[in-house]
């Protein structure tokens, strides 16, 4: 069975305004994972070795590439500290944007590898929007922007 991960890549790759980045290792992956002390699920694991990163219409909605993942706990949002929006801060990741960062795509990781992942996306609200990293690939591949954005 074709994973989502690669139904995406050929989705991307396919797209005329889209650019995948350069794939990662296994090294790279465990030195993330031991700096931020998260097991990283297997559907991002396989993101990363095959695609690590998309770009869009010349950057406007990007996924990035893993060393720019960046944990929650060290951004701020608008000048606040984003522990007002997000319980358990620490187990939150930014990994894309929408509108140059206008809407922020976040992930939650944990220690488990087999923890639930679900990804919210963090505008005027944190907003869930995906139970899991491959079903936000999925979501992005077939449904409207606005469900991304946690307007439906």
């Amino acid at each position: 069975m074709t994973s989502e991960v690669e139904i995406f890549r050929t989705f991307i790759a396919a797209e005329k305004d889209y650019a995948l980045g350069q794939p990662t290792d296994e090294q790279e992956i465990a030195n993330f994972e031991t700096k931020y002390k998260v097991r990283l699920p297997n559907d991002v694991k396989e993101y990363f070795l095959k695609i690590n990163g998309a770009s869009m219409h010349g950057g406007f909605i990007a996924l990035e590439p893993l060393d720019q993942w960046g944990l929650m706990a060290e951004w701020q949002f608008g000048g606040a500290k984003i522990d007002k929006w997000i319980p358990e801060v620490n187990k939150y990741f930014r990994f894309g944007n929408y509108d140059i960062s206008v809407w922020h795509w976040i992930i939650k990781l944990d220690s488990d590898p087999n923890a639930e992942t679900p990804v919210f996306v963090l505008y005027e609200n944190f907003t869930q929007i995906a139970d899991s990293f491959s079903n936000f690939l999925q979501k992005f591949r077939t449904e409207s922007a606005e469900d991304l954005l946690g307007y439906s």
